[in-house]
């Protein structure tokens, strides 16, 4: 890493979930660490302090599944393109040690034998999904065919004799011993997917949970049935069972489910039979509150909702979660910082907003009438964060209370791109079909119809200027003039670029004006005289998609499709801090802000996260 920069922390996303399916999450063997993937990243967080966060992002695809071995030393992680990846997990390089494409599709599931020397892994594929191999050679220890369908779920006996367990969406669950392994027995007991499939830690018994809210217990030995749990009923939960993990002494099982609860069982010989679990955990009512997958780390209990919240289950108090902690499953699209600085707020493609504490760095959602698509743009006003989106309104977000004000609403006749804010309540907005609207007192005052497309916009209310990046290679200067509750905008002057204007920006001192195109190019210009540049870079790969001035005016900071970000002096005019892959090479960076003349923040695409830096060359 370059030694003009230093990584501080990670924002990370919340686990990527689908509805219907189970989201793979797993844990260290001494509890202590949660693994899940998003995107093409694996983000290992530490269980009582969830803001301290690790990412693996050297996968080109998307990850499915990551799981620890047993020492601790290893984690095998999984892709969509059905390749397995096994990389140190102790230091911070995370060196890969095997890489091996075992499948024609995604990869599910994963599971490490207990001396480490397997892996066994499930998945989709064309004829075979599911193997088992050495882990230091690739070769095959026996033969795990026999399933019809795609097969979600895998796991390894913790002790000798060794069996493994593959639960399919044929609605069977198939055993398997060895080494070298053969089919031993075939299980139809459930009428629908089978979801999940857990050893007990003791190695004394196996549990198979389905679609079907029922859930069996088997003998680990020999495979045979024990016990159907809450035989009674026929069911365990009322909606279908996505998760399970025993608890470290084999003696309770906590399950989850789609029905929006979680439960404590207790697991002893005379218990398979009762209609009664130990502990219910009612997780809300919302779609959102669906459990797709639970963990028992130590004293502490997970789960995970489709919302993404990772909840710290309270067995006193099990109304209630004692900690959320929540964050974006998808795209991270823009990005703004409050007045004081002192929270960051981030907006994703599915149109949510979180906040971020950047003392604490702890992320809650922003709650209220949100936008019902993608949210295109944000700017801060006062103690107001105000946005745009697909869903063509404005919105505003107090900032106090982390929530959209309510009935506060415009709606716009066109698709905004980009919204501006200048003083005295008055906003800018880019929009499609060539439209440029003025707002002012939650207003709208004036619809210019403009010749060429507007991309993006920004206002300098003590220049009386707005700057407005077009689709045709140029950024016209409009001269802002107030009359009394009537505003006015008159053209004054063009500033010519390479391309499309992806993003432009007055410097905070007022003096210049940042400018960034879908053809690679960065460009400053003054704003006394339009025609004197100060910087003008080809420095990106391919498009450019944001820009960021320091407070201090002093530098400005591009990020692009490429994943690189480059900082420019105004002085020289050249890069100062060069910082290819911020997120990873295949991830881009699609928004960027400066918190103060040393700290950076970068938020990417494909691993939805926020990343923090400083530029030690900046002190």
């Amino acid at each position: 890493m370059d030694s003009n920069y230093t990584h501080v922390k990670t924002l990370p996303p919340a686990p990527r979930t689908v509805r219907g399916k189970p989201c793979h999450m797993s844990l260290h063997p001494n509890g202590t660490k949660l693994l899940y993937c998003n995107g093409s990243c694996v983000f290992i967080r530490d269980v009582s302090d969830p803001t301290d966060c690790d990412v693996y992002s050297q996968h080109s695809k998307d990850t499915t599944a990551a799981v620890y071995s047993p020492n601790g030393n290893f984690i095998a992680s999984g892709d969509t393109s059905g390749k397995i990846r096994i990389w140190d997990a102790i230091n911070k390089e995370h060196v890969l040690k095997y890489e091996y494409e075992l499948l024609a599709g995604p990869v599910r599931d994963i599971s490490w034998s207990e001396d480490n020397q397997r892996l066994a892994v499930c998945g989709e594929g064309r004829g075979q999904t599911a193997k088992v191999i050495m882990v230091d050679s690739g070769n095959t220890v026996g033969n795990l065919n026999g399933a019809t369908r795609a097969c979600g779920t895998i796991a390894y006996s913790p002790k000798k004799p060794f069996g493994i367990v593959l639960g399919s969406e044929d609605f069977t669950t198939y055993f398997f011993q060895g080494p070298p392994f053969k089919m031993n027995a075939q299980y139809h007991e459930h009428g629908n997917f089978v979801n999940c499939i857990q050893y007990a830690p003791d190695g004394m018994k196996f549990v198979t949970g389905g679609a079907d809210c029922r859930m069996f217990v088997h003998d680990a030995e020999k495979g045979i049935l024990i016990s159907e749990l809450s035989e009674m009923t026929g069911r365990i939960h009322k909606g279908g069972v996505y998760g399970c993990s025993w608890s470290p002494d084999s003696k309770h099982l906590l399950t989850c489910s789609a029905d929006k609860t979680c439960k404590i069982w207790v697991m002893d010989e005379k218990y398979y039979a009762s209609n009664k679990e130990a502990v219910v955990f009612t997780m809300g009512t919302e779609l959102g509150d669906m459990q797709l997958n639970c963990l028992w780390a130590g004293t502490t209990l997970l789960s995970l909702s489709l919302n993404g919240n990772i909840n710290y289950l309270d067995a006193d108090n099990p109304t209630k979660p004692k900690r959320v902690v929540q964050g974006h499953i998808k795209s991270i699209v823009t990005s703004c910082l409050s007045s004081d600085k002192s929270f960051l707020f981030t907006a994703s493609f599915d149109g949510l907003v979180f906040q971020w504490n950047l003392q604490t760095h702890e992320g809650v959602m922003v709650t209220g009438a949100g936008h019902t698509n993608q949210v295109q743009n944000m700017c801060r006003s006062g103690d107001m964060i105000v946005t745009c989106g697909m869903d063509d309104t404005v919105r505003w977000i107090s900032v106090k209370e982390k929530k959209y004000v309510e009935g506060k609403v415009i709606k716009l006749q066109a698709q905004p791109q980009q919204i501006a804010a200048g003083e005295n309540n008055l906003f800018v907005v880019a929009c499609t079909d060539g439209h440029l609207v003025v707002i002012k007192d939650e207003k709208v005052v004036q619809i210019l119809k403009m010749k060429y497309e507007p991309t993006s916009v920004d206002v300098c209310s003590a220049l009386g200027k707005v700057a407005v990046g077009t689709k045709n290679s140029k950024v016209l200067i409009f001269d802002l003039n107030i009359q009394g509750e009537n505003v006015v905008l008159n053209a004054s002057d063009i500033v010519p670029t390479n391309g499309d204007v992806t993003d432009i920006k007055f410097s905070p001192d007022k003096t210049l004006l940042g400018m960034c195109t879908g053809k690679k190019q960065v460009k400053v210009v003054e704003t006394t005289n339009y025609d004197m540049e100060k910087i003008n870079q080809a420095s990106h790969a391919v498009r450019v998609n944001a820009i960021a001035w320091t407070p201090n005016s002093r530098h400005i900071t591009s990020a692009g499709v490429d994943g690189a970000v480059f900082t420019y002096s105004v002085e020289t005019g050249e890069k100062v801090v060069t910082m290819h892959g911020a997120h990873a090479r295949s991830i881009d960076v699609t928004t960027l802000q400066w918190k103060s003349d040393n700290e950076l923040m970068t938020m990417g695409r494909q691993d939805c996260c926020t990343r923090i830096w400083k530029i030690n060359s900046f002190e």
